[in-house]
C-alpha cells in the first residue's frame, strides 16, 4: 500500500511537470515573466514565434532594453519608418543614445524613406544596400526578426525570438558580410538628392560586359590615363581600335585632353606603336 501511494505521488509530480511544460509553450510571451524568473530565462536557450501585436511589440522593446553595448539591425526599406515612426521603438533608440549603445543599421535608402533615414542617423551608424529582404536585429545575447513589416510606421504582429548562441552567431556572421559591402548612408543620400551616379566597384567576368565597359569608358572620357602591359595595348588595337580613334579625333579637335599610357615593352614594339599614336 505504501509503495502504491509513493508511485501515485511520483505520477502526480510527473503529470504536473508535463502540464506545466505544455502551458509554458502555449501562453503568450507577455505571460512568461509570471512563470519563469529572469535567472531561469537567461540560463535556458529558447527560440519561439510571438503572435499578436502586443506580444510581438513587447518582445522587441524588451530585447532593446536588454542590449548592453551594441546591436546590429538589418531591414528593408520600411524599417527606417518603423524605427522612427513607431513610438515605443523610437523611444528604444533614444534610450540607446542615452546609454551610449552603438547600433549599426543596414537598409535600402530610397527617395520615399530618406527623411526617416536622416532622423535615424541621429541614433545609429547607417549604411545602404539595395533590395534588402526581411528584418532582423541581433545583440550580444538575443536575436529578433520579422518576415515583413505591415506598412510605413506601423507596429508588427509577429516576430521570431531566440537567445540560442548558435543562432546569434550565425546572424552576426551574416550581418558582418552584408555590412562590408554596404555603402555609407551619406553617399546614398547625396546620390538621391543630387541625382549623381552611384559609386560602384566590382569584378566583370562576362566578355560582352567587359567590352561594353571599355567602349563606354573611351566614349564618355575627357581624359584617359592607362597603365598596362603591351598585351593590353594590343587588345585595344585589335578590338577597340575605332573607339580609340574617336578619342584621338576629339583630342585633335581640342575636345579631349588625350591619352597618357604607361607600359613596358621592347624598343622595337614601341616604334611600331608610335605610328598609331
Amino acid at each position: 500500500m505504501s509503495n502504491d501511494s509513493h508511485d501515485n505521488e511520483n505520477d502526480s509530480q510527473t503529470l504536473s511537470s508535463s502540464s506545466s511544460d505544455h502551458l509554458d509553450s502555449s501562453l503568450g510571451v507577455d505571460k512568461l515573466p509570471l512563470i519563469f524568473s529572469s535567472k531561469q530565462l537567461k540560463s535556458k536557450e529558447k527560440t519561439e514565434i510571438r503572435y499578436g501585436e502586443e506580444a510581438a511589440m513587447d518582445g522587441i522593446t524588451r530585447t532593446m532594453y536588454n542590449v548592453k553595448n551594441n546591436a546590429d539591425v538589418c531591414g528593408n526599406y520600411l524599417s527606417p519608418s518603423f524605427s522612427m515612426g513607431v513610438k515605443q521603438i523610437k523611444n528604444g533608440y533614444i534610450d540607446f543614445k542615452r546609454r551610449g549603445v552603438k547600433i549599426r543599421f543596414i537598409t535600402e535608402i530610397t527617395k520615399d524613406n530618406i527623411d526617416f533615414c536622416k532622423e535615424l542617423m541621429q541614433y545609429v551608424e547607417l549604411r545602404h544596400t539595395p533590395a534588402v529582404k526581411g528584418n532582423m536585429a541581433v545583440s550580444e545575447t538575443e536575436y529578433v526578426a520579422t518576415a515583413e513589416l505591415e506598412g510605413e510606421a506601423k507596429p508588427v504582429t509577429q516576430t521570431i525570438y531566440s537567445n540560442a548562441k548558435a543562432i546569434i552567431e550565425q546572424h552576426k556572421y551574416f550581418f558582418e558580410n552584408l555590412w562590408s559591402i554596404a555603402i555609407p548612408a551619406e553617399l546614398k543620400i547625396i546620390e538621391i538628392e543630387e541625382g549623381t551616379e552611384p559609386i560602384k566597384t566590382g569584378i566583370l567576368e562576362d566578355d560582352k560586359e567587359i567590352s561594353k565597359k571599355i567602349i563606354e569608358l573611351a566614349k564618355n572620357s575627357n581624359e584617359m590615363s592607362i597603365c598596362s602591359t603591351i598585351g593590353g595595348m594590343q587588345l585595344i588595337y585589335n578590338r577597340f581600335f575605332e573607339a580609340y580613334k574617336d578619342v584621338l579625333k576629339r583630342y585633335r579637335n581640342k575636345k579631349h585632353k588625350g591619352i597618357r599610357w604607361v607600359y613596358q615593352s621592347t624598343i622595337r614594339k614601341i616604334l611600331n606603336w608610335s605610328n598609331f599614336f
